[in-house]
């Protein structure tokens, strides 16, 4: 275990898995294995350096007296432009 920690080798954590064993011709039973794992990083990894984290600004919020300037200039509001639409029916 020391020798594989000074390779490189980093203990992760112990699993039990169950296995589906074969007793006899035609039973089976379940049987537990514990297993422990490892691991460490591959030559091509440790090689390469991580890029460099890029940061990316959001752009600020435009207030909201921003936004009325930005309008074409018609007021909304107004009962111009509002279009009413008016429906007609004919009863018999």
């Amino acid at each position: 275990m020391t020798e594989a920690g000074a390779d490189g080798w980093e203990y992760v954590r112990a699993d039990t898995l169950p296995v589906t064993e074969r007793v006899g011709l035609t039973s089976s039973q379940t049987v537990y294995r514990n297993v422990l794992v490892f691991r460490r990083p591959l030559e091509e990894e440790v090689a390469e350096p991580a890029p460099e984290p890029v940061l990316i600004e959001a752009r600020p919020e435009p207030e909201p007296a921003d936004l009325m300037e930005e309008d074409s200039g018609q007021n909304l509001d107004t009962p111009e432009a509002v279009e009413e639409e008016t429906v007609t029916t004919d009863r018999v």
